[in-house]
């Protein structure tokens, strides 16, 4: 770019000598002021290095051509050249230090900046630059160095403008709108003819700023990089004008003419540039107001639309919520007025089994959300990618033998079974997968194929049911959303599924697609990352007598912190029931009061209560522990099924957590777990925590 600029340089210092009135050494046009500002500022976005050696050259170039074309002494020659150099660099500084990007020209802000390095560079230069030609002419020292300011200053703003435009948004501004290239034209004309007869008849001075109007009106009209364009033409014709001797500026002495003619170019230059700036600001305004309104637009139906699936969700969580609830009610009715009755069991394994479909939604609705929170935590295990395939297919399997439906797992040769992953959330999308396949075939078959994709597993859910249009598939994966409106009614379900298995299949870095015609079945398809693992050893385990946990600890003291009275009646006959002797408090104080006053072998704590909380209520026995020396487990007994609210138990020093309503088999886990001593989780808590 040096030596680019070196050339360009010194065509500009040829073209201004061109310029120079006759008689005197004063140029009426110096582009190369303007050219010396573009180098250095080229210059000094690359580094300080650059821009001393531009520097160095600037001042070499400007010397020795001064000095060969302007009949100037070599003293004089160098003084003209330092004073380019340091005009140039006081402009660069001023416009680097306060307004960095105003070279761009995008606001009205910039144009005050970059015409405020102008004048400040030519006021520095012209310190040296007019004390030089003084001692050579016959010209004073103050009216060149004013000339000279302020021909400096509007060149540098004048030819740089249009370039550094055109630099910083490119030259798509000077093509027109199509619908506008005409009007271009007739401007044109209109300019040439009212600056030909202007400059080149009149005499008088007030009537040169009659063309003004001219430049405001192309202004208002035209892209600013088209009006930097026209702005230059007109500085080109009138200071080509006045050199020729026509014009109003010709009847005045040397630097009064150099100054009344660049006076004029700097205000024509000034009211064009500003009123484009404001112009493109405003369309700019325009055009994001617009876009905010589009965006709001947008925004209003997207708020439209959820609130129609809200109402949507309401209607069927209250019917999906309902048919259980029913079921609960019915058979607990059923049992109270028909004590002793033969049907008793019939109507308690209803009444169970419509408990557990309740429970069911309510875990699917906490998986949604914390899908949408992004609170899903994966583990990375070994796992048998075949053996999670086939106990997916379990659930699903007595709904498929009723409906006579054929329920197959193919698996071919070869495949690289054992992987690393989540096999529960893996599971978990193979059940929700083949659930809805099932559901949605009357008759057929309902095939899960795996296949083997390196580091990668496909598993493909084909069906031969209903099948979907493409229409429905669009919302396959929105949560509370069925394929149409009568699905719910014709088959039950909340929608969930499909939305947890794909939520399920974007955390564990996969992707879940769908392929379906009306009538033709549906195929699922799910590509997730499962990185090949080597295969289990098998160690044979010592057989050894095992005792059940009702057994270990049949007599145990517990205690139970529980506000709620329902919840404290299950809770003291399930734990009776296997052998426990309970007591009850109503809250966390109580319980930190109880544990004080007596020895328990385990504390089953509720963590919502009055008076004291159990979270704060277990720091507290915690607290009193390390003065006794003991440590009683305490097992979180709460309707916070959030993993979130596991790890606070955990943190607040819990040692399990059962949540409600639990199952028999989570309870007799938890009681396996306590009459072990050894709680996976608090172990598991323990271990991810670092050492100090």
């Amino acid at each position: 770019m040096v030596p680019m600029f070196t050339v360009v340089y010194a065509v500009a210092v040829l073209l201004g000598r061109l310029s120079r009135l006759p008689g005197t050494s004063l140029s009426l046009v110096w582009p190369a002021a303007a050219v010396a500002f573009a180098w250095l500022l080229w210059a000094s976005s690359r580094g300080r290095a650059p821009l001393m050696v531009s520097s160095v050259v600037l001042a070499a170039v400007a010397t020795a051509i001064n000095h060969l074309t302007g009949n100037l002494s070599l003293p004089v020659s160098l003084a003209l050249g330092v004073a380019n150099v340091i005009q140039a660099l006081v402009e660069t500084a001023v416009l680097s230090r306060l307004r960095p990007d105003a070279w761009r020209l995008r606001r009205s802000a910039d144009l005050a900046f970059w015409v405020l390095a102008c004048l400040a560079g030519a006021a520095a230069g012209s310190l040296l630059g007019p004390a030089a030609l003084a001692t050579s002419s016959h010209l004073e020292f103050w009216n060149l160095a004013g000339a000279w300011t302020l021909r400096n200053a509007t060149n540098t703003f004048v030819f740089a403008a249009l370039a550094l435009r055109i630099a910083g948004n490119g030259l798509a501004g000077l093509v027109p709108p199509r619908d506008r290239e005409l009007e271009l034209v007739v401007a044109t004309l209109l300019f040439t003819v009212a600056y030909g007869v202007v400059f080149g008849l009149a005499d008088g001075l007030p009537l040169s700023y009659l063309v003004l109007p001219l430049s405001m009106w192309f202004s208002l009209r035209f892209d600013t990089t088209l009006v930097a364009a026209h702005v230059w033409l007109v500085a080109a014709g009138v200071l080509s004008f006045t050199l020729t001797g026509h014009g109003p500026f010709v009847a005045t002495s040397p630097a009064a003419r150099v100054l009344l003619a660049q006076a004029f170019v700097a205000i024509v230059a000034l009211v064009a540039l500003v009123l484009a700036l404001h112009r493109d600001e405003r369309q700019e305004l325009i055009t994001q107001l617009r876009r905010a309104r589009a965006t709001s637009d947008e925004q209003a139906q997207e708020l439209r639309v959820a609130s129609r699936h809200k109402s949507d969700f309401l209607a069927t969580m209250s019917h999906e919520i309902r048919t259980p609830l029913n079921g609960v009610l019915g058979y607990t009715s059923l049992l109270a007025e028909n004590p002793g009755s033969p049907q008793t069991p019939e109507w308690i394994s209803g009444a169970d089994r419509a408990g557990h479909v309740l429970l069911d939604i309510v875990n699917d609705s906490l998986d949604v959300a914390k899908i949408e929170a992004g609170g899903i935590d994966l583990e990375q295990v070994p796992l048998d990618v075949v053996a999670v395939a086939r106990e997916a297919l379990l659930p699903s399997r007595p709904r498929a033998e009723q409906a006579g439906i054929q329920l197959t797992l193919q698996t071919p040769e070869g495949l690289h079974r054992y992987r690393t992953g989540d096999p529960t959330r893996l599971r978990q999308i193979l059940t929700n997968l083949i659930a809805n396949a099932v559901k949605f075939t009357d008759q057929g078959s309902v095939t899960v194929t795996i296949e083997d994709a390196g580091d990668r597993v496909r598993l493909v859910v084909a069906d031969t049911g209903i099948g979907m249009d493409t229409e429905q598939m669009k919302n396959l994966f929105r949560p509370f959303v069925q394929a149409s409106s009568d699905t719910t009614r014709r088959y039950g379900g909340t929608g969930l599924g499909l939305s947890i298995a794909q939520g399920l299949t974007l955390a564990m870095g996969g992707h879940l697609s769908v392929s379906s015609e009306p009538g033709r079945g549906t195929q699922m398809c799910l590509l997730v990352v499962l990185p090949r693992t080597t295969a289990p050893v098998p160690v044979a385990a010592l057989p050894r007598p095992r005792r059940s946990p009702e057994a270990t600890l049949a007599g145990k003291h517990v205690l139970v912190a529980e506000d709620n009275e329902t919840n404290q009646l299950i809770a003291r006959a399930m734990l009776t029931s296997r052998g426990l002797v309970v007591d009850m408090v109503d809250d966390g104080e109580a319980a930190v009061a109880a544990v004080r006053a007596g020895t328990y072998d385990a504390v089953f704590m509720d963590v919502h209560m009055p008076v004291l909380d159990g979270l704060e209520a277990t720091r507290r026995i915690r607290a009193d522990e390390l003065t006794r020396g003991l440590r009683t487990p305490v097992i979180a007994m709460t309707a916070n099924a959030f993993d979130d609210d596991r790890q606070a138990c955990l943190e607040a020093g819990m040692d399990d957590f059962l949540p409600k309503p639990w199952k028999a088999g989570q309870l007799s886990e938890v009681l396996e777990h306590l009459a072990t001593g050894d709680f996976p989780q608090r172990r598991g808590k323990l271990s991810a925590t670092p050492e100090n």
